[in-house]
């Protein structure tokens, strides 16, 4: 993507775990907070499974904003489909996406623009519709000042420029992406998350080693002090539409964790919905689920 260097797809979980800790010593930190969105849960999930002590052990928190699934558990039709493209065909993805986004989307926005242009000119709203609406608008563009430092317009204007801008440089990483999210043979195993079913309770099971052997090495903290608290919250944000996991696919999710996680286990699971967000919008902070987030790392929540 852009300048970086190119990876093989089937390397690509392996190097991201060779590169964490390197950055981290770079950055002279030795605790990270962790927010990924999508196809990030694979890396995500990965790297605590690698380094569980990477997260602050105040506030052990990993932050998921509609986590990628399957298409094959999801039921997404678009993604059911894609996934049973041959992998060379997927290979062209970046160049499929370049034409959509420089020469398609911008055909149909203003096409979609017209259209809706004119259909204001003939639709009335109700007045207190309209004023509760605005409220809305205002309280957004006062969340996203407070953590874009611009209004809600002027965020998305820079979005947009800085998609164009990116469309027109290499995104040719994005195949290798693609091959991953959906499983093809060359991409290799999703690591700790192949199967979200056991995931858990092999996540569960690798932290709560690492942290006690530790906590051993370092003789710091007693035996009955360290079992007793959590080792990870995973909070989950879902957009309200999202056609990229669907209902199906959030509701899987959600049981796989949700069934390891009960009053024995030592993970902790929540998920919520984020009102009128798609699987894009969902990480804009005007909508309040990354604030959310944000609060619950700093402790602010």
């Amino acid at each position: 993507m852009g300048g970086s260097t190119n990876v093989d797809v089937s390397q690509r979980i392996a190097v991201w775990l060779e590169t964490v800790p390197l950055l981290m010593r770079e950055l002279n930190a030795e605790h990270v907070s962790i927010i990924s969105h999508s196809c990030g849960v694979i890396y995500a999930l990965n790297t605590i499974y690698a380094y569980p002590e990477i997260l602050p052990p105040a506030n052990p928190t990993l932050h998921l904003f509609s986590p990628w699934v399957h298409p094959q558990q999801s039921g997404v039709t678009l993604m059911n489909v894609s996934s049973k493209l041959p992998a060379p065909l997927i290979n062209h993805f970046s160049s499929v996406l370049s034409f959509v986004n420089q020469v398609v989307a911008p055909s149909i926005a203003f096409s979609s623009g017209a259209v809706t242009s004119a259909s204001g000119l003939l639709l009335s709203s109700d007045t207190s519709t309209s004023d509760q609406g605005r409220k809305k608008k205002h309280e957004r563009d006062d969340l996203c000042r407070e953590y874009r430092g611009a209004s809600a317009a002027v965020t998305a204007a820079r979005s947009d420029e800085s998609m164009r801008r990116m469309w027109k440089e290499d995104i040719t990483g994005a195949n290798g992406e693609a091959l991953l999210s959906l499983k093809k043979p060359q991409a290799g195993s999703w690591g700790v998350c192949e199967n979200y079913e056991t995931c858990p309770r092999e996540l569960e099971a690798r932290i709560t080693e690492r942290l006690s052997q530790r906590s051993q090495d370092a003789s710091t903290s007693s035996p009955s002090t360290t079992e007793a608290q959590p080792v990870l919250h995973i909070r989950v944000f879902w957009a309200e539409t999202d056609m990229m996991v669907g209902k199906k696919g959030e509701e899987y999710f959600d049981k796989c964790f949700k069934a390891h996680c009960t009053e024995q286990s030592r993970l902790t699971y929540r998920s919520e919905t984020v009102e009128e967000t798609d699987h894009e919008s969902l990480c804009h902070p005007q909508y309040g689920g990354l604030p959310k987030a944000l609060q619950d790392i700093s402790g602010t929540a």
